[in-house]
Formats: C-alpha cells, structure tokens, sequence
C-alpha cells in the first residue's frame, strides 16, 4: 500500500476563532480519508503539540491506516527574522519552513487547515512522479474561480 506524507501548520491560540479553525482542519483530514485508499501520515507542525494530540485523538476515533506526526516548530534560530516578520498570521513563517521540522521527509503535499479534498489524493501525488527531484515548492491557484471566492 502507497503512503503518502500530508502536512498542516495547526497553531492553536484560543477562543472562538481556535474552535472554528480546528474545524476547518478536522473536515479537511476526513476528506482526504473518506477518497483515499491510501496510507496517510499526517506531519503537523504546531506550537502546542499537546493541545493539537488532544483534539485529533478526541475528534478521530478510527485511525486505520493513518499515522499523526505532531511536532512543535522546530524553525532555526537563524530565521528568528522571518518568524517575527509573520508573527501577524500566527505559524505562518512555517510554510516556509516546514522542512526544519520534518527534515527526513523528501515528498510532502503541505495543505492548509481549510483545504476539502474531493477525489483520491493519491491522484495529486501522482504529479510528483514527474516531477525532478530537485523541487522544493510548488503552488495552485487558491480559488478557480475567483468571482466566486475569496482573492
């Protein structure tokens, strides 16, 4: 069975706005279970790896084939800058980052907390295969239609 590595930057800071994401994020993770035949790790990058284990082992009862990976933001000192230039969006520095804390890992899709997949994922992961390894980003388009969206 294939395993796919999927990322999500959760930085829980409280009140209503922490509830409503967490939200965002659990229905995020259930798409992607609900099409996917595939072994899914989960690596979340956080600030509170305690409060995000709590939520997804309350939340997710039924974790076959999955794996969570919570790790507290291991961004280098030497981006201090950065992480103090984006401190308005909360972990933001770590989508640039993301890589300090799994440093292991050589194929991630990295999504956002508010991100509905409605097909197999592996079918995303599939592009990778043509991909050179020497990729580090790549980037979509938020909305495809924009007069209908956000942006």
């Amino acid at each position: 069975m294939r395993e796919l590595d999927i990322g999500f930057i959760i930085c829980p800071g409280g009140g209503t706005k922490t509830d409503f994401f967490l939200n965002m994020f659990l229905v995020s993770i259930k798409s992607i279970l609900t099409f996917t035949n595939c072994h899914i790790n989960f690596r979340i990058a956080t600030d509170n790896p305690i409060s995000v284990q709590n939520f997804i082992s309350t939340s997710i009862p039924d974790l076959n084939h999955t794996f969570f990976d919570i790790r507290k933001d291991n961004t280098s000192p030497e981006m201090d800058s950065l992480r103090e230039t984006l401190k308005f969006k909360g972990c933001g520095h770590l989508k640039v980052v993301f890589h300090q804390t799994f440093p292991e890992l050589k194929r991630l899709m990295l999504l956002d907390a508010d991100t509905i997949i409605l097909r197999p994922i592996e079918e995303l992961f599939e592009i990778f295969d043509h991909l050179p390894n020497n990729t580090v980003i790549g980037m979509a388009q938020e909305h495809p239609h924009k007069e209908h969206g956000k942006g």
